[in-house]
């Protein structure tokens, strides 16, 4: 559950990417909950389980009924990152066409949203750059 920057993917979260993703850093792990929303509704199920911050990617593994679902979000494909003023610990990662809200361990929130972002920025700047650089 601390923060890992920089440091590579370990032998225990290799189910969590493709093999070839694998080479991504890892750069945090938090314990969080989070509630998808799709066409302007908020699903009614809060889903419990893990954010692994990756380089390029999301990934949540999420523990239900016994169940393990993995979910996999592309940092090039997140709009914006919003922090609930109000409520600092809620974070809202916006996608076109859908959104998830999820709750950060409060203690965490600050560094959890700066990792997360700088994550989604790096992430972009380097797809604008293998844009311009392809023929």
């Amino acid at each position: 559950m601390g923060l890992f920057p920089g440091r590579p993917l370990e032998q225990g979260h290799l189910e969590l990417v493709p093999l070839h993703r694998r080479r991504e850093q890892l750069v945090l792990k938090a314990a969080v909950s989070m509630r998808k929303e799709e066409n302007a509704k908020k699903d009614d199920n809060v889903s419990f389980g893990e954010l692994f911050v990756f380089e390029r990617h999301l990934c949540f593994l999420w523990k239900t009924f016994g169940f393990v679902k993995q979910q996999l979000i592309k940092l090039i494909d997140v709009v914006a990152l919003v922090r609930n003023d109000a409520s600092p610990a809620l974070v809202t990662v916006e996608l076109k066409g859908s959104s998830y809200e999820l709750t950060l361990p409060e203690e965490r929130a600050a560094d959890i949203f700066k990792s997360m972002e700088a994550a989604r920025q790096s992430s972009q700047a380097m797809e604008r750059e293998h844009a311009r650089d392809a023929p």
